[in-house]
């Protein structure tokens, strides 16, 4: 048997093997808590989409092109968010969803008969077409995009004018079709205009979206046959372009959105390249400052409280004509509503999955290492694996050290009886010797 100090020896291994397994396994459950709180709340999200499609509802027909599109975005990521949810009993969530699709699918069906209703020869009856489907959306967020400093330093062209805007607005109308032509058609002029590299601002954006509409019109392929050979391919165009994007994003957040401007504009980047599946714009501070940026009471959206004479007049000189910005009263922003509509569609689709399952899937695409920088669910296992592993080692090491101590002993045993037979065995008198 064992001696008490070597029982003490092994219990306090034992025990120190243990101990440090469910630390390991703490830390792991503790981190990714703590990387989960650092992101809004989905009530605070959803309560916050609620309320400004109720604020679309009533103001949305002002400027009904400008509107739809937000819409547009926000309805195909909730509705995928609804595939994602009837995999697993969630039916809480699931009903709650539901119920928001179809209030934004309501005030789509009201918008659009506000177009309808527009003249014939009209900007917006021309343009409905570019807001009759849903916006396309990749399945998963694994895309990535880098920081490109050299572009920084090159004074690129930010042209909004009006003519330009005209010019791909047009581009937008032959892309998606009409009652008179098929969808698809992309002039050579077109796509020169729509992928330039040397260009920022709401420039850079809106060549993104014509891409975004090309994959909702299922016009891919006729993309990838315009592609120069400069270009390499079409996945290139979009990764530089929305590596450039990210570029500016960054470095307005870091140096301060200055201007309702550069608050609008922040928005559109984070969106359009978002939905191409890029994930380094989800970030837990980003979402914060575009809440900020709601009015609690009605839902809209407007520049910051700081400066707001310099905001209200940055936003309204913007010259865009597709999305034209409107004020309306309580210093709401139109343009703006519609974009905080799709950002909080989008941070909700991949966050909700997120915070109810705490794992990453192939099905919601959320990807820990760009949202919530956690550890990720192979660690949490492997963690879990580790104190079954431990505490196994520890069994199997107790009971190596007790045969090994019982054979000590038992070899003991066999000498001393080895050594009687032996005395026993010789004569008398030798044993007396």
């Amino acid at each position: 048997m064992p001696s008490a100090k070597d029982s003490y020896m092994i219990g306090a291994l034992v025990v120190v093997l243990i101990v440090f397994s469910l630390d390991v396994y703490v830390c792991s459950t503790n981190s990714r808590t703590n990387s989960l709180s650092r992101w809004t709340s989905t009530t605070t999200i959803f309560g916050a989409i609620s309320k400004t499609v109720e604020y679309l509802n009533v103001h949305g027909t002002k400027v009904p092109i400008d509107v739809l599109e937000g819409l547009r975005c926000a309805e195909g990521q909730l509705s995928k968010l609804v595939e994602i949810l009837q995999q697993f009993s969630f039916s809480a969530w699931l009903k709650r969803v539901l119920h928001l699709l179809h209030q934004i699918q309501t005030v789509v069906l009201k918008l659009e008969k506000s177009l309808s209703a527009k003249p014939f020869n009209s900007y917006e009856y021309r343009m409905q077409v570019v807001v009759q489907r849903t916006l396309y959306s990749s399945d998963k967020l694994d895309k990535s995009v880098y920081l490109n400093h050299e572009w920084l330093r090159i004074d690129y062209t930010t042209d909004i004018s009006t003519s330009v805007m005209l010019l791909m607005d047009e581009c937008y109308v032959k892309l998606v079709g009409s009652s008179q032509d098929s969808p698809c058609i992309i002039s050579d002029s077109c796509w020169q205009l729509m992928s330039k590299f040397h260009v920022r601002g709401y420039r850079l954006t809106h060549e993104i979206l014509y891409f975004i509409l090309g994959y909702t019109y299922g016009c891919d392929n006729v993309m990838k046959e315009h592609v120069s050979d400069s270009q390499v391919s079409l996945e290139h165009i979009i990764s530089v372009l929305c590596s450039n994007v990210f570029t500016s994003a960054v470095k307005k957040y870091e140096t301060g959105l200055k201007t309702g401007h550069d608050e609008d504009l922040f928005m559109e980047q984070i969106i359009v390249c978002s939905l191409l599946g890029f994930k380094n714009f989800l970030k837990p501070a980003w979402l914060h400052y575009a809440i900020r940026l709601q009015n609690k009471s009605s839902g809209c959206f407007s520049p910051s409280e700081s400066d707001q004479h310099l905001h209200q007049q940055s936003l309204t000189k913007t010259m865009r004509h597709l999305f034209i910005e409107r004020k309306l009263p309580n210093n709401c922003f139109l343009h703006m509503t519609s974009l905080g509509l799709a950002f909080l569609s989008i941070y909700l689709r991949h966050l909700l999955p997120t915070q109810l399952y705490n794992v990453t899937s192939a099905k919601d695409a959320v990807n820990w290492n760009y949202i919530t920088m956690s550890i990720s669910t192979s660690t949490h296992w492997l963690s879990v694996y580790l104190v079954l592993g431990v505490f196994a080692a520890s069994c199997v090491l107790i009971i190596v050290i007790r045969l090994k101590l019982c054979y000590k002993n038992r070899q003991g045993s066999l000498l001393s009886t080895f050594k009687l037979f032996r005395r026993q065995s010789q004569p008398l008198s030798a044993r007396k010797a």
